[in-house]
């Protein structure tokens, strides 16, 4: 599965991860998520863990890859929400107290399998999608909007 996003006039990011078992989430937690990060995960009952390790990452990738400056970001200088169930958002930037209020995200659940996250800058904006299923012999194009 890809996602691709694509904008005119602002920036935007995105980013696909399949929701793999075989991930050590509090490993990587602790070597790359900011301390509220880490505290709300250990916080949660332990079905919800996964689900809000994933939407952390993928909240995280998105808001790097918008900005354009990748890995250069240390991703535990942000704090992402990352509750199941709570709106997408970023919280905090330590550098730039003002940094968070530029940005709007929307959660993408494409398929029960992924989970991923947009990045835009601004907050007036309106997703427009389009899902492609491409085989050998078949061919499905539809658009929806929201």
């Amino acid at each position: 599965m890809a996602v691709f996003a694509v904008s005119s006039g602002r920036q935007i990011g995105v980013d696909l991860k399949y929701n793999s078992e075989n991930v050590n989430i509090e490993g990587i937690a602790q070597r790359v998520f900011s301390a509220l990060e880490i505290a709300v995960i250990e916080s949660l009952p332990e079905d919800d863990k996964r689900k809000a390790f994933f939407a952390c990452w993928t909240r995280k990738e998105a808001y790097i890859k918008a900005q354009g400056k990748g890995l250069s970001v240390l991703l535990n200088s942000f704090s992402v929400s990352l509750i199941p169930g709570k709106p997408a958002e970023i919280l905090d930037v330590q550098s730039d107290p003002v940094e968070s209020s530029r940005w709007s995200f929307l959660e993408l659940v494409p398929d029960s399998r992924y989970v991923g996250a947009q990045a835009v800058e601004d907050h007036d904006w309106r997703p427009r999608y389009w899902h492609f299923i491409v085989g050998l012999t078949r061919r499905k194009i539809s658009q929806f909007s929201t």
